[in-house]
């Protein structure tokens, strides 16, 4: 039987609740991030006032877009991350829109968070 080919990005973006975590400080999460080989920017921000559409507060979580200057195994930042490989995906639309999500710019009706807190 064949082995999967690696999934390798070169920019991507990481979710994932803070309780499925196995720390809770953001501080943890950069410095984790910083030590990827070929890291050429990151940007992160906790979202913790989010709504469902029960009117409930959604549970605390975390957004991180990632640019490498070489291509990186989606398993490798996974594993340094602390994350599933399912929570690292490769950007679906542009670098510019995924970072613009991160404060809800491009949606409105969402919390709009503060671009400080990136």
């Amino acid at each position: 039987m064949s082995e999967k080919t690696p999934i390798c990005v070169k920019t991507c973006e990481i979710m994932q609740y803070w309780k499925y975590m196995d720390c809770n400080e953001i501080a943890v999460i950069i410095s984790r991030i910083k030590s990827l080989s070929n890291l050429k920017s990151y940007c992160i921000i906790n979202h913790d006032k989010d709504i469902l559409p029960s009117g409930e507060t959604k549970p605390p979580h975390f957004h991180a877009i990632l640019t490498f200057s070489n291509a990186k195994t989606i398993e490798t930042i996974a594993k340094t991350v602390g994350v599933e490989n399912q929570y690292v995906s490769k950007i679906r639309t542009t670098t510019k829109s995924a970072r613009l999500y991160l404060v809800h710019r491009n949606n409105p009706e969402k919390y709009q968070y503060d671009p400080s807190e990136v």
